[in-house]
């Protein structure tokens, strides 16, 4: 369903809605499509030019994987890391 709408949700709010359907495909066994839906979050966050959002956006992906027991793969791992990078002081 996410998909379907996705052209009318507003950018910045993507990521805040796409980590609970990770999360659900991950309580419901698939990895997979966790990771998917992971990385898509984890590519609209970096997309912010508001560090604080970014920001947010980044840990919030982080510790849902953390509680999901999702480890990232090698795609979002560069993903993280590079929003990471980009971040300057005070972050």
């Amino acid at each position: 369903r996410f998909d379907s709408l996705r052209e009318e949700i507003i950018p910045m709010n993507q990521p805040a809605l796409q980590v609970p359907i990770a999360e659900a495909n991950a309580a419901l066994g698939d990895a997979a499509a966790a990771l998917r839906v992971y990385r898509r979050a984890a590519e609209q966050g970096a997309l912010n030019p508001n560090a604080v959002p970014r920001t947010d956006d980044l840990v919030r992906v982080c510790c849902s994987m953390a509680r999901a027991g999702v480890e990232p793969d090698a795609a979002l791992l560069a993903v993280l890391r590079k929003t990471h990078d980009g971040l300057s002081d005070p972050w």
